[in-house]
């Protein structure tokens, strides 16, 4: 829809908020069927205003409670944009939430993009061992072993010799790693692992300045 288009383009400027995208979305609900990708939108637009603050889980809530009104089906874009507002979020209801729907979503759903939100929003929340268990998961299931899989692992790791020893398996893979790759390397050289990002947060430092 173009003018969802329109608050998207704002809403990564900062100057749109979720609200806006779910009132667009009712005024087009009035005058034909919504589909997956114009609430996938919706989604979009909460993610990047909560990045200012500007949008909750229960934007996303929102969503998805309107497509099963809708009997819309969800895609894996859906449960991964949806797990990421969940990680902006911060709170443990938001968690909770991404925990409840990435659970009783059906495997076909579960891509590289789903598990990999879905870790990095576990190690956010402090769940570590879930997080790294998603690994094991998704790999029994067929999913591609790719850079954002193993950038989660990454992001769960509770020590710098993980962090190398993922990378290692990256490598032997051939597969090539990022910016966010780098980062974590760069984190475990200095001795350090995600697990002290929230100490060190409380502490004023950022663990993965670059």
């Amino acid at each position: 829809h173009v003018w969802l288009d329109v608050i998207l383009n704002e809403a990564m400027r900062g100057t749109a908020t979720a609200q806006e995208a779910i009132e667009a979305v009712k005024q087009i609900r009035l005058r034909k069927k919504v589909t997956a990708v114009t609430y996938n939108k919706v989604l979009d637009i909460c993610v990047k205003a909560a990045d200012n603050g500007d949008s909750t889980i229960w934007d996303g809530e929102w969503v998805l409670s309107h497509m099963q009104q809708d009997k819309v089906k969800p895609t894996h874009v859906t449960l991964s944009t949806f797990i990421k507002l969940a990680k902006l979020d911060g709170r443990s209801k938001a968690y909770n939430s991404a925990w409840r729907v990435f659970s009783a979503a059906p495997p076909e759903l579960k891509n590289e993009h789903v598990f990999s939100a879905m870790m990095a929003t576990l190690s956010r929340a402090g769940q570590r061992y879930t997080a790294k268990s998603l690994m094991n998961e998704a790999l029994a299931q067929g999913v591609e072993a790719n850079k954002f899989l193993y950038n989660a692992a990454m992001g769960a790791s509770h020590s710098p010799q993980e962090i190398f020893e993922i990378w290692d398996a990256m490598k032997a893979k051939g597969i090539e790693g990022d910016e966010i790759t780098i980062r974590y390397l760069r984190m475990a050289k200095r001795g350090q692992a995600p697990a002290t990002l929230r100490q060190r947060t409380l502490n004023g430092e950022d663990i993965l300045a670059t």
